[in-house]
């Protein structure tokens, strides 16, 4: 359109449609300076993660932070999280706003001190041995993930009051196998 923003600068998630955050790459608008801003170097701009445009940090208004690159301190970053970067939960996606997108006792990123993570290596991609952190219950035996690795206390009970921790975290199973000790019977 002529108006000095590349059109996959305005078209974040490459969609063809005009999400919220995002201006029509087939209409003349004038970015000006500030249209990419990020200020906290996570890959979303500025309007996209304040969107009610008043630069203070608003949860209940579906922000993330922009002066943080990793909105809920879960261990990955909003743009890993968000992965089209257009603000919203879409599927596939954990939710930037919460440790635990899926409420099964352990935080969406790698481990951290006491919280037991469930992807390990921070990339947004589930590797064999990980968990996923879009799933209660990864390997679908009916055990939640926290509960099959241990997890003795709830990593985010702000957004998560009902998580099952373990009570004999001394016994685990494997919550990526359905069946951990092989006998042919799940373990849930």
């Amino acid at each position: 359109d002529g108006d000095t923003c590349s059109d996959g600068a305005e078209d974040l998630n490459q969609n063809g449609i005009v999400d919220t955050g995002e201006t029509n790459p087939k209409l003349t608008t004038d970015c000006g300076p500030t249209f990419n801003l990020d200020s906290d170097g996570d890959g979303i701009p500025n309007r996209v993660e304040d969107t009610n445009g008043n630069g203070v940090y608003d949860p209940s208004n579906n922000e993330t932070d922009l002066n943080s690159a990793d909105t809920d301190g879960d261990g990955l970053r909003d743009e890993v999280e968000d992965k089209n970067r257009n603000g919203q939960l879409d599927p596939g996606e954990t939710n930037p706003r919460r440790k635990d997108s899926d409420c099964n006792g352990l935080i969406d990123g790698p481990t951290v001190g006491s919280a037991k993570g469930e992807d390990e290596n921070a990339n947004g991609t589930r590797e064999a041995a990980e968990t996923d952190p879009t799933k209660f219950d990864t390997d679908g035996d009916g055990i939640p993930d926290g509960v099959e690795v241990g997890v003795t206390v709830n990593p985010d009970s702000t957004h998560c009051p009902n998580v099952k921790v373990d009570a004999d975290p001394v016994t685990t199973t494997n919550p990526v196998a359905r069946d951990s000790d092989g006998d042919g019977i799940d373990d849930g």
